[in-house]
């Protein structure tokens, strides 16, 4: 008889409490609890999720709502039906929380709306509930194939109810309307209101408003030496953004005629620049806007300092007054490859030759008079040509960082009803930007470049790095994170702390990252970082590819830790098939995820697509790049190996010539991605059909052989269902293959982590391919082993039991896990092995769906032959009804 050489005890859904004992409960409680209608077995204070509405359609999911108990006879339930607004249901009846927002149901369809169970401890429970007062603009917008509009982040709502066990509750609220982010992250914006939980009801206490932004003056910030202009003339305006080292609003000050001028956007952020301060764009909605009128001029000389963080989707100007991109009036800028041009009058010229680097200071200026264009780079004219047109300014704001106007992106994928236009500017910082009456002549020029010359040129904002939380972790387990990306990516949101998630392992350096930058899908994530990141649902919309990767605001993804225990973690992930117009969304396009990942370092991925159609393709390895890299930095050319359950095993190398090999095995039913990383991911499914593809879709700016590399998405807002990457400047996606047969079996996938060769792999697939056989023996139900969740379901019966795995060559034991319904208590098991060795066991108890305890508990062990299991330590109630589930072998 053999026992395990260590045993992890743990308890819930990991946002963690400590291991409590509990006492049986007598007969007469449980006779209470049934009267009360709450399960028996139902825990005194304590959360869960499940569904309430059983008569609602399938397309909610299990974990639909939340409830938490506060004793047998009361609880605080957060139903999809009511929109989430809790209600309090007592032996009396049912109250309502008040809303905050006066609205009977902002958001019919719950498309904006969802919980989660953020502290489940034994002195208070943190409930976080996000949802939309008002979506009628954001659905004005969509009509409008506005889908960028700012009010598709701002619109958000997040309430956290923090409950404690005497039925008293904190409730905050953070209101995103009107905000910036320097708004967003201060605490005046909370309101806050005190509830008490009564028998007879809800005490509500006064509403302590929180402040309405914006919060001025802003902080000042450190800034660079400050230099003395100088310059060869007096400029008609003139931005030196220095505003940023003084306590500042969200203007900036235009030195000629002081006029202050509105900062657009999101944020209001300056970081150092070559003098005193920069300001930080995004990309998107920053930029400054100065009223000015119409005006014809002889001449004019505009030049501007930039650090560019990325290019551009399309031509984006540092500053201009212009309409049609400078079609009217004049435009300076660059195009989505780095080439700076001017537009005066529809007269372009552009430096074909010349591509501004990135994070690094740049002086760009154009000069308009006497017959001629000129274009200069950090003080050398880099192109020019004659003009003769007539310089007229349009009666449109002048403008710095930001078009006015929308335009599509380019190297789109496919056509244009895929490839949205939208309202973009410049990513990186601004600083010294003049507007001369006059062309300045060549020295000129470069006097105004000498006086500013940084002796480093280096830009202030660091580049992106992906927030893969690479090194092994002292436990396995869930935490919900904050992963921070850029100074200038991570101000666009409006989520609370924590709104990532992270899984770790104590026995690998390697990470499952949950990031809103890849609308907090899972992303299998190596020990140097790198990623892999795997499709979603997909079908189509008017608008192109209607999947997870179109929700480029966020507006409805989301995932949520369901279970946290030292045996597995189950996390649940949802979003909707939409396009990037957003206006496909519907009720029954949604899926929903549960990812059941275990302390080995695998995880089984359930895909449940809720639409009486057929489910869409949902399966496509894709790797991203950090900024910097190609994929050939990420990836081997020898990229997949593949075998299937006999054994066989082929390497699949992509080619030079962007050749895309085959796959000889038909069969072949596991895949092992040959990543430049220690640690490699493999993925298996239930059949075969693995297929590499990419021959025909493939960047030609790239000198990889993979399908992509593609930048619209992740994280980016681009509203394109395709767009190739133009270079290295952004994150991007690059695919390898793709097995669209896995909806034909169950939609299941296994990922795990590796360093051994894709042979040692052939015992793992067939255990859950070909599950070995289970035999209750006493004291339990056993049901046959659930792929889903890779588990071994059992009902207890008696405070002991017994099971028979019967394993085999072909149907083998790849590490044990069960699922033990009807525990009772807190307490820990004990298991015993005959057969063969457990070398670690883990185990922790979960309040499930039904509102009594489940032990999951899972050991490391590996056999070939039959083994029996002995597990003890359950006080399961004889009143206990499992709900109806897979067939059951009785015990004898």
């Amino acid at each position: 008889m053999k026992r395990g050489a260590r045993n992890h005890e743990g308890n819930r859904h990991g946002i963690g409490s400590p291991v409590r004992g509990q006492p049986r409960r007598p007969l007469l409680a449980f006779a209470a609890a049934i009267l009360s209608g709450l399960p028996v077995n139902a825990v005194a204070f304590e959360a869960y999720y499940t569904r309430l509405d059983s008569e609602s359609e399938g397309e909610i999911g299990k974990y639909a709502d939340l409830v938490v108990s506060l004793g047998r006879t009361k609880r605080l339930e957060f139903c999809r039906a009511n929109g989430y607004l809790p209600q309090w249901r007592t032996a009396g009846g049912v109250h309502q929380v008040e809303s905050l927002f006066g609205r009977e149901d902002g958001d019919p369809n719950r498309f904006y709306s969802h919980v989660r169970l953020l502290e489940d401890g034994p002195d208070r429970i943190v409930v976080h509930w996000r949802h939309f007062k008002d979506i009628t603009p954001v659905a004005k917008a969509n009509g409008e194939l506005d889908s960028l509009n700012p009010r598709g982040i701002t619109g958000v709502v997040h309430e956290t109810f923090t409950i404690h066990p005497d039925g008293a509750v904190e409730r905050e609220v953070r209101d995103a309307a009107d905000t910036r982010y320097e708004d967003w992250i201060d605490p005046r914006l909370i309101t806050r209101q005190s509830l008490g939980l009564t028998a007879s009801g809800i005490e509500h206490g006064p509403v302590k408003p929180g402040q309405k932004p914006p919060f001025l003056p802003r902080p000042p910030c450190a800034g660079s030496p400050v230099k003395p202009r100088g310059g060869p003339a007096a400029p008609a305006h003139h931005w030196d953004f220095d505003d940023g080292m003084k306590p500042h609003g969200d203007k900036v000050r235009e030195s000629a005629s002081a006029a202050d001028c509105e900062i657009t956007g999101l944020m209001t952020r300056f970081k150092k620049g070559v003098s005193g301060t920069a300001l930080a764009l995004d990309g998107y909605y920053t930029g400054v806007s100065m009223e000015s009128k119409p005006a014809t001029h002889d001449a004019v000389t505009v030049e501007a300092w930039i650090a560019l963080d990325a290019y551009p989707y399309n031509i984006a100007p540092l500053v201009h007054h212009s309409r049609g991109f400078g079609k009217q009036g004049w435009y300076l800028g660059l195009d989505a490859y780095g080439h700076p041009l001017v537009t005066v009058a529809g007269h372009t010229v552009k430096a074909k030759a010349a591509v501004l680097p990135l994070y690094q200071w740049r002086h760009l200026c154009a000069t308009v008079g006497d017959g001629w264009i000129r274009l200069y780079l950090d003080g050398e004219e880099l192109a020019a040509d004659a003009f003769e047109g007539a310089l007229t300014s349009p009666s449109t704001p002048l403008l710095l960082g930001r078009n006015n106007e929308p335009e599509r992106c380019t190297d789109a994928v496919r056509g244009p009803l895929r490839n949205l236009g939208f309202v973009y500017g410049i990513q990186g910082l601004l600083d010294e930007v003049s507007v001369y009456r006059e062309a300045l002549a060549a020295d000129q020029v470069k006097q105004s470049y000498d006086a500013l010359r940084p002796a480093d040129r280096r830009s202030d904002l660091a580049k992106g790095v992906l927030p893969g939380e690479a090194g092994a972790a002292r436990r396995f387990g869930a935490t919900y994170k904050t992963l921070p990306f850029s100074d200038v990516w991570d101000p666009l949101w409006r989520d609370l702390p924590g709104s990532e998630i992270v899984v770790k392992f104590d026995s690998n350096p390697c990470s499952v990252v949950y990031w809103r930058g890849t609308n907090l899908a899972p992303n299998w994530v190596t020990d140097n970082n790198r990623w892999m990141a795997d499709q979603s649902s997909e079908n189509g919309g008017k608008h192109g590819c209607s999947e997870h990767m179109a929700d480029k605001q966020l507006r409805h993804c989301h995932a949520r830790i369901i279970e946290n225990t030292p045996a597995r973690v189950l996390i649940h992930w949802r979003y909707p098939c939409v396009d990037v117009s957003y206006q496909n969304l519907n009720p029954g396009a949604w899926t929903d995820e549960y990812h059941t990942i275990y302390p080995d370092g695998t995880g089984v991925r359930q895909v449940v697509w809720n639409s009486p159609g057929g489910p869409p393709g949902f399966q496509d390895i894709q790797f991203l790049t950090n900024p910097g890299e190609t994929a050939l930095d990420v990836m081997n050319l020898q990229a997949m190996t593949v075998g299937n359950l006999g054994g066989d095993i082929r390497e699949l190398t992509w080619g030079p010539e962007k050749r895309v090999p085959g796959n000889p095995l038909e069969d072949a039913c596991f895949e092992v991605l040959n990543s430049k990383s220690e640690h490699k991911v493999f993925a298996m499914f239930q059949g075969g059909f693995i297929k590499p593809w990419g021959a025909g879709e493939h960047s030609k700016h790239t000198p990889d052989p993979f399908a992509g590399p593609w930048n619209h998405w992740p994280m980016h807002l681009v509203p394109s269902d395709g767009r190739f990457a133009v270079a290295t400047d952004r994150v991007t996606h690059f695919a390898l293959g793709a097995n669209d047969a896995a909806t034909k079996f169950g939609s299941l996938v296994l990922y795990g982590f590796t360093r051994q060769p894709a042979a040692r792999l052939v015992p793992l697939a067939r255990s859950w391919c070909r599950p070995p056989e289970i035999t209750a023996l006493a004291g339990c139900e056993a049901s046959a082993f659930h792929k889903p969740s890779r588990a071994f379901p059992i009902v207890a019966g008696k405070e002991a039991m017994s099971v028979r795995i019967k394993a085999t060559g072909e149907n083998p034991i790849a590490n044990l896990c069960f699922t033990i319904r009807n525990w009772g208590h807190r307490g820990a098991a004990k298991l015993e092995t005959i057969g063969a060795v457990a070398k670690d066991v883990r185990q922790g108890t979960i309040v499930d769906t039904d509102g009594t305890r489940t032990m999951i508990l899972w050991a490391e062990l590996d056999s070939t032959t039959p083994v029996d299991v002995l597990i003890s330590g359950a006080a399961p109630s004889a009143d206990y009804v499992a709900r109806p589930g897979p067939a059951r072998v009785p015990s004898k």
